[in-house]
């Protein structure tokens, strides 16, 4: 795991998630969040740029006028450790998915107001983080300096390179396991054109089988405050013709998730209209505030 990529907050941040007002109103009376198959995802370089900065970092490691950091490895990486790596990576590449909801830490971006909240009719949900945190997820704060990704991974590749000569060059299921994780969190690196949208992204793991009666999602839950969490079953839907998967977490709504709502810049609703919605549904007063930017 990209140590420098978990998002941990000092204090309670608000983390926006932008929507139209139909995924508005499901949210709310649902009370759940809806998570989508990575790969599917609206940024057509998902996936492939984080093993392009795996390829940066590890073809920066061979370099011999490239000294390696001080106390991070006691010898040249070996060739035969990347070429493992590499090689893991293709055996595991569809044996995890990452399902993905998004947010930022910008609650009132006119970008993102067009791009995802039906050009700015929809809605901003400000969710406490630490709400997200409950879930069975990982939150990941996206990184999109190229330099700073590439050295994020490159001291990530070192940490598993030492294991791997302290456990006498073992490639066995723990390499497997931080080759995995290498992978998961390499979804925190996006191109810089991005970058405005100063993205959180949720990750929940979904394991696949490929099986020779068909390849299929296996939901398998996980771990929230120490609890066990019953897995949530895969479904599909179309979104601009493409087949998306995707699956819907449930969130406490008795403990105050939602600490705010920004209506978008071409909103119709009367906030009253809202408040209804919100009590309706059992969530009390939330504060609602309109957006900054307006646009035509």
């Amino acid at each position: 795991m990209l140590p420098e990529r978990l998002f941990d907050p000092t204090d309670d941040a608000l983390l926006y998630h932008y929507c139209s007002p139909e995924a508005f109103v499901s949210i709310i009376e649902n009370r759940t969040i809806r998570f989508s198959d990575i790969n599917m995802l609206n940024d057509a370089e998902e996936g492939r740029w984080g093993y392009q900065v795996w390829e940066r970092a590890a073809s920066s490691l061979l370099d011999p006028g490239r000294p390696l950091p001080e106390g991070l490895a006691s010898e040249p990486v070996d060739r035969s450790f990347l070429d493992a790596v590499d090689q893991t990576f293709s055996s595991i590449q569809f044996s995890v998915m990452s399902f993905i909801a998004a947010f930022s830490k910008d609650g009132d971006s006119l970008s993102q107001w067009r791009a995802y909240a039906d050009d700015g009719r929809g809605y901003a949900i400000g969710f406490r983080s630490s709400a997200l945190r409950r879930l069975p997820v990982t939150l990941l704060e996206v990184c999109y300096d190229i330099d700073q990704q590439t050295e994020e991974m490159r001291e990530e590749i070192l940490a598993v390179f030492l294991e791997w000569l302290t456990k006498d060059k073992d490639t066995g299921p723990w390499f497997r396991t931080r080759c995995a994780e290498l992978i998961m969190s390499s979804i925190a690196f996006k191109n810089p054109a991005w970058r405005e949208e100063r993205e959180v992204r949720c990750q929940h793991a979904v394991p696949v089988k490929m099986a020779p009666d068909g390849f299929r999602f296996v939901p398998a839950g996980g771990v929230s405050e120490g609890q066990d969490v019953p897995p949530e079953p895969v479904r599909f839907q179309v979104r601009s013709g493409a087949i998306v998967a995707y699956l819907d977490l449930p969130f406490d709504h008795t403990r105050t998730p939602i600490a705010e709502i920004v209506m978008g810049p071409k909103c119709g609703n009367a906030p009253m209209n809202v408040s209804f919605l919100l009590g309706n549904a059992g969530y009390g007063a939330v504060p609602l505030r309109g957006a900054g930017a307006a646009y035509v």
